[in-house]
């Protein structure tokens, strides 16, 4: 007689799949859902119950990010500058407070793989194409805001903010390297295409400590 069990068990694990993928959508916004890549949906499926709350603080990291647009102490770039090494640390800081730390770092992780099928794809991440050195930055800051909140994981939302502020401004975070126009640069000072002509994974652009001064435009 045939082994059944193998076929049941996929029978079971796709119907969890889409019980999760349901409860999920169900907690969230639709089009929040369908923009989530894959390895980010499979982290949903283990962590369906955690699914809304993580959802809420990741909007709150971005909303308390546009709130430093104009903050003069910052340099106002969401992309590969202070405020973005600003929201990864924040969002990943918060998460670990509410959702634990391991499951944090998980979901971190699972963003970044989904950032690199998307570049695969050539899809824009937050108006940029990512790659090799964005993903190092991110996983960078990201380790630096669960280590602060493990640290000390009562932190109110705006003891938060100002140390991740000061933290950037002492150089513990990381940036990319630009020069005073938004370019990017490598780690000789040297001006690199833009990776929208450029099209590859692994990047020339230098990782910098987050109080580095862009270089002056010649």
């Amino acid at each position: 007689m045939q082994d059944m069990r193998f076929p049941n068990r996929i029978l079971l694990l796709m119907g969890i799949f889409f019980s999760c993928v349901e409860l999920f959508a169900q907690k969230t916004p639709s089009k929040m859902f369908c923009k989530l890549s894959g390895p980010e949906k499979i982290w949903v499926v283990f962590h369906p119950f955690i699914a809304k709350k993580t959802w809420k603080i990741t909007e709150q990291a971005r909303m308390e990010t546009k709130s430093l647009l104009l903050d003069p102490r910052l340099d106002g770039d969401e992309d590969g500058g202070q405020l973005d090494a600003f929201r990864h640390a924040f969002c990943m800081a918060s998460l670990s407070q509410n959702i634990c730390w391991r499951k944090a770092l998980k979901l971190g992780i699972a963003h970044e793989k989904g950032n690199y099928r998307k570049f695969k794809k050539y899809l824009l991440e937050d108006n940029s194409l990512a790659d090799s050195m964005a993903t190092v930055m991110d996983l960078f800051n990201n380790a630096f805001g669960i280590e602060l909140s493990r640290n000390k994981p009562n932190f109110a939302s705006d003891s938060l903010r100002e140390t991740l502020i000061l933290s950037i401004l002492k150089g513990d975070l990381r940036i990319i390297w630009k020069n005073e126009d938004g370019n990017s640069l490598n780690c000789e000072g040297d001006l690199l295409k833009d990776n929208k002509e450029q099209i590859i994974w692994k990047s020339d652009r230098c990782l910098v400590p987050s109080d580095r001064k862009r270089k002056p435009t010649d």
